[in-house]
């Protein structure tokens, strides 16, 4: 087995046929795969019989971003191969298909699943589960794992999904896995788990490449690795780019060792600096590492010349406070969506405004762009222009308007020339019957109480204006995968299930630390730690 060696610069036609490359966080991974495009790119003067896959859908969408390269060239691998195959959007079962099958086998549906969400549901457990949900996650786990036999393991999966929820006991996997495939069947469509497997089962389907990157390796699950072992014959040159101390889907069948054994076969190479981590933040993550039993642990030095910050807490008000007066974005990333709900409550709690790291997760605040834009309208008042005026008018009901008003803003007709400012008047108090307050206005309008409470608590004698990005951010750890901000508060509260999960697995504990380690590792400057038992009476220890 060969020894990694420091990675230095190199071009496409100078690297080894098969490369893997550890790259721990903010090493600048992407920034080597993007230069390695370029250079391929200006060796053979196409990008052609190149390509990028990764895992998510968010590290393709910003590496398409940084590249600016098409999706048929920076992918993820269910977008590529389901490219290939030649499957379109009408191809899948939609929202209505699931319901359908939810309510004709009696399984609960908190959500409403699409082409959007199917992701997180299924694979990264950050949904609090419902029966419909639970399934789906087995399902696709089933063939993740066992796809050289699923139909042999659906009483191991039955186990399993008995174990991952109470609500699980009132799923028989093994029942409603033969009537959903007999309901595909049916309705002639596929389903997001149906794109690997058939790849894998066709794999006549996979192109020759002249150079293939695989990002994000770490987290690629069995199946996905039994189709790269397929397909290298066909490729020139492969790049294969992971850390195993960032690896979080251990829970749905991630193998590490899949990772690791590729130093039998590929060229080993690390990159040794990080540009993110300050001195005392690295020092941090590297106490981490040392704790985990499976890992790869080579030289890392920080060029970030800030020294940083690392402080621990006790209580999550005590270290909010502290927190909300630092320079800087920042985020709040919890272990599980249940400690995540509560950090939100308490945040309402204290009517702050505050946003999503990951878009799918919207459904998690009441803010965007849009209700910002009505807080910064408010909080400005009275509004002056003919945009702003009309944003807020929408919200009203007609009753309180001068007749005709509310029409004319929907359809976005020009103000009439007998209402103009008069004197000593604004333009917008003379839409009105009678003379109305910011505040008469405010319970007037269409939004969730929430909202219009957070806004009154928010004004300021200077008001500042607001957009999604100077507002604080919340979700969980895996939601920030891949991301970087100024400022962590991290809560390492953690459920019971967790708590059983590393009492009743060896490589429990391994895993959990891995998840702390990518969410302390997303800090530029300050990282502050939470263990409050009001939260919950679990810690990582």
């Amino acid at each position: 087995m060969s020894q990694p060696s420091e990675f230095v610069n190199t071009s496409f036609e100078d690297m080894p046929e098969r490369t893997l490359l550890f790259g721990p966080p903010g090493t600048g991974k992407t920034t080597v795969l993007e230069n390695l495009l370029y250079s391929y790119q200006a060796y053979n003067s196409s990008i052609d019989n190149a390509l990028y896959l990764t895992y998510s859908k968010p590290m393709a969408e910003e590496a398409r971003e940084r590249t600016g390269l098409e999706k048929n060239i920076v992918s993820t691998m269910h977008s590529y191969f389901s490219h290939i195959l030649g499957w379109e959007k009408d191809d899948f079962i939609n929202t209505n298909d699931y319901i359908n099958f939810a309510k004709k086998y009696g399984l609960t549906v908190r959500f409403n699943i699409n082409e959007e969400n199917i992701e997180d549901i299924i694979e990264e457990n950050v949904y609090t589960y419902d029966d419909l949900s639970l399934f789906l996650s087995s399902y696709n786990y089933l063939y993740s794992v066992y796809h050289t036999n699923p139909e042999k393991y659906l009483d191991d999966v039955n186990n399993r999904l008995y174990e991952m929820s109470n609500q699980g006991k009132n799923i028989n996997f093994p029942y409603l896995f033969y009537k959903y495939e007999e309901y595909k069947n049916q309705l002639n469509k596929k389903d997001y788990t149906d794109i690997l497997y058939s790849i894998y089962t066709e794999a006549d389907y996979l192109p020759p490449l002249r150079f293939l990157e695989i990002d994000e390796a770490q987290d690629l699950r069995p199946i996905m690795w039994a189709i790269i072992n397929k397909w290298v014959s066909k490729i020139d040159k492969i790049i294969v780019v992971g850390d195993v101390n960032q690896s979080l889907y251990t829970y749905d069948g991630v193998n590490i060792y899949d990772f690791l054994k590729l130093k039998n076969t590929y060229t080993p190479f690390y990159l040794a600096k990080t540009y993110r981590l300050p001195e005392q933040i690295l020092n941090y993550s590297k106490s981490i590492i040392n704790e985990i039993s499976v890992k790869e642990a080579q030289p890392l030095y920080s060029m970030n010349k800030s020294r940083g910050q690392v402080r621990f807490f006790s209580s999550f008000i005590d270290a909010l406070t502290d927190f909300l007066k630092l320079d800087g974005d920042k985020w709040i990333l919890a272990r599980t969506s249940s400690i995540l709900q509560q950090i939100i409550k308490i945040l309402q709690n204290y009517y702050l405004i505050y946003g999503i790291i990951n878009y799918r997760h919207r459904y998690l605040t009441p803010w965007n762009s849009h209700t910002l834009r009505i807080y910064n309208i408010l909080n400005n008042y009275p509004p002056k222009t003919y945009a702003d005026m009309r944003t807020l008018i929408l919200l009203l009901p007609a009753s309180v308007l001068r007749r005709g008003i509310k029409t004319r803003f929907q359809s976005n007709e020009p103000l009439p020339q007998t209402i103009d400012e008069y004197s000593g008047v604004n333009t917008f108090e003379t839409l009105f019957r009678r003379k109305i307050t910011r505040m008469d206005l405010i319970n007037l309008l269409d939004l969730d109480q929430i909202i219009k409470d957070t806004i009154v608590q928010n004004f300021t004698l200077t008001p500042q204006e607001l957009n999604y990005d100077n507002i604080i951010k919340v979700d969980t750890i895996h939601a920030a995968k891949g991301k970087e901000v100024d400022n962590v508060l991290l809560v390492k509260n953690i459920t019971w299930r967790i708590v059983q999960s590393i009492n009743s697995n060896e490589s429990g504990k391994d895993n959990e630390l891995r998840v702390h380690y990518v969410g302390s590792t997303r800090a530029k400057k300050n990282l502050y730690i939470i263990e409050d038992p009001t939260l919950s009476n679990y810690f990582l220890e």
